[in-house]
């Protein structure tokens, strides 16, 4: 046996492994690193509703190009969803009041200027008008027919995680003659990871010739797909990496689709077919008493994110008109007095924190740094002066309650010997009676 080569061999080995360990521990480290993040959540004891922030009822004979672009023919087959899209004006009309985007067969490139068999219409809000942190309706009913692909869906402005990363979200689509409809959503984390934890997609019956309200919330945190005014499903951020790209500006696309690798290929069956669109309809939440949210920077984070460990952000609260901050709390400690003045409170992200606002009226609260109070003994008697009228709570040293009662700005009572704790609109003195 040769054993200078068998020692060779073994400290090649030990060495490759001494080296993997180390390599592993670093991947260990860095991972770790990448992905430590803190939950920040604020809540108020304010309610909500959705106010209509924004609308079109395409009422006019002619497409809104403040808010609205014909979508451009796509020189490839790629992306196919966009292989017959035409700016074709007989691919558009207005009828009661709707927006009628129609697939149809091509009726000559003497006319068209095009020479593809099947042509079809759509709009984009794309650079003009952007959605986000609201809730977007849409009414509309369409026909079916061999290869028609009707979609209500919506893409980000920003795109420079390429597709899926940048994300998507697909309110409504059709195929055929389908008796249902498709809502999806697609990000990496839905292709690569998981498309059911949280889930990203459904099916619902529709009777699709009929008018619908398709419809989506778009949150900060999470994301839920509606129906006729019911949910059909949540999708909510989960801290993995790319699994929640929806949460900054996204346009609209209503167009109708002819031909793809999903629906199939066109025959010519059923058309001229027709997506005909009532209306477009954009809510913001309005808060009754006042809100509150995270600010990192310039952006608006909303009521929850994760955030990566020593970031800076600023709890920002704004009482509605006649009302005020009650109670300002951080994982149920008070933060109150340090709040600042101008309506900001900044911190680091170094730990989970809960934020809770309570908003009350304005002047029903006595405020604390606004009461006055003198508190003395003579003998067995305890006096007391305030500045305004204050509740009084009298405790033992070891925290027993003994009793408590309205001062109206000057009272005496009479105490045993011994150390008491005072309280007067929550400031403590203690006192001793001899």
């Amino acid at each position: 046996m040769n054993y200078s080569k068998l020692l060779i061999s073994f400290g090649l080995l030990l060495s490759s492994a001494l080296v993997a360990n180390a390599q592993e521990a670093v991947d260990k480290t860095n991972s770790t690193d990448e992905k430590e993040t803190f939950r920040i959540t604020v809540n108020t004891n304010s309610p909500s509703t959705w106010a209509l922030e924004w609308q079109d009822d395409f009422d006019q004979a002619t497409i809104d190009e403040e808010n609205w672009s014909k979508i451009e023919p796509y020189p490839s087959n790629n992306p196919d969803w966009r292989k017959n899209i035409s700016t074709y004006d007989g691919c558009f009309d207005f009828k009661d009041s709707n927006i009628i985007l129609k697939g149809i067969e091509n009726p000559g490139k003497e006319i068209t200027g095009d020479d593809r068999q099947y042509l079809c219409g759509g709009i984009t809000s794309s650079g003009k008008k952007l959605f986000q942190n609201g809730r977007i309706e849409i009414k509309a009913k369409m026909g079916s027919a061999r290869g028609a692909w009707p979609a209500l869906w919506m893409m980000p402005q920003e795109q420079s995680a390429g597709w899926p990363g940048c994300g998507e979200i697909d309110i409504m689509e059709h195929l055929n003659y389908d008796g249902i409809v498709y809502q999806t959503l697609h990000s990496n984390y839905t292709y690569n990871v998981s498309k059911t934890n949280p889930l990203s997609n459904v099916t619902r019956s529709a009777n699709v010739g009929e008018y619908n309200i398709y419809g989506v919330e778009l949150g900060l945190d999470t994301l839920r797909m509606l129906l006729n005014d019911e949910v059909t499903f949540t999708y909510y951020r989960n801290g993995a990496k790319d699994q929640f790209p929806f949460d900054k500006e996204f346009y609209l696309k209503l167009d109708m689709q002819l031909g793809g690798s999903w629906v199939g290929a066109v025959t010519g069956e059923g058309l001229p077919v027709e997506m005909a669109i009532d209306w477009v309809k954009f809510y913001k939440k309005h808060y009754e008493y006042g809100e509150a949210y995270i600010i990192r920077g310039e952006d608006n984070l909303g009521n929850a994110a994760d955030i990566e460990r020593g970031k800076k952000l600023t709890l920002k609260v704004v009482p509605a008109k006649g009302y005020e901050i009650g109670t300002l709390t951080v994982n149920q400690t008070d933060i109150k007095d340090k709040y600042l003045e101008n309506g900001f409170y900044s911190f680091l992200a170094t730990k989970d924190r809960e934020f809770y606002v309570e908003f009350i009226p304005e002047g029903s609260s006595i405020k604390e740094t606004e009461t006055k109070a003198k508190v003395y003994t003579e003998n067995n008697i305890l006096n007391i002066e305030t500045s305004q009228p204050s509740q009084v709570e009298i405790y033992s040293l070891t925290g027993i309650k003994l009793s408590e009662f309205f001062c109206d700005q000057s009272t005496k009572t009479e105490l045993e010997q011994g150390y008491y704790i005072v309280k007067i609109n929550n400031k403590t003195f203690k006192v001793v009676c001899l």
